[in-house]
């Protein structure tokens, strides 16, 4: 770990592809390392390198989402319900992983309808009957 000294004239909070940040970094001789921070773009010294999230507002809509090491489907999905902004889930590149986690729930349901179709269970009773079960094991209220 390294620490900087640093003067700022406000904060911000930004993505940045992290082990090109590291370089830039960790390879300066300069004695004072300039970083420019713009919305989509921050600038150290004279390279410039994409933001994919740039936010200039109070930290309060930026807080890091923890998640297990190895998510699943169903790590995504709780975090909609777990008080996180929209901000928040799109700032830690969450948010497609949500709408994918919902996308592959309902896959799953559709799949298993079918192989249970024989036993006439319908596609609808099963999701009600996963959804009671994950409300129950995960203590949250899901609604699809």
């Amino acid at each position: 770990m390294r620490n900087l000294d640093a003067l700022t004239t406000g904060s911000c909070k930004l993505v940045v592809p992290v082990m090109q940040w590291f370089d830039f970094i960790h390879t300066s001789q300069d004695k004072v390392l300039k970083i420019v921070v713009t919305e989509g773009e921050a600038m150290v010294g004279r390279v410039s390198v994409r933001a994919n999230t740039t936010f200039f507002e109070t930290d309060r809509i930026l807080r890091s989402i923890q998640l297990p090491v190895n998510p699943k489907a169903i790590d995504y999905w709780k975090l909609e319900y777990q008080g996180y902004t929209q901000d928040e889930l799109q700032f830690n590149g969450v948010d497609s992983k949500i709408a994918q986690a919902k996308k592959d729930f309902e896959e799953s349901i559709r799949l298993a309808a079918l192989n249970l179709n024989q036993f006439r269970i319908s596609k609808e009773e099963l999701k009600e009957i996963i959804l009671i079960r994950l409300r129950e094991r995960e203590k949250i209220d899901f609604q699809f």
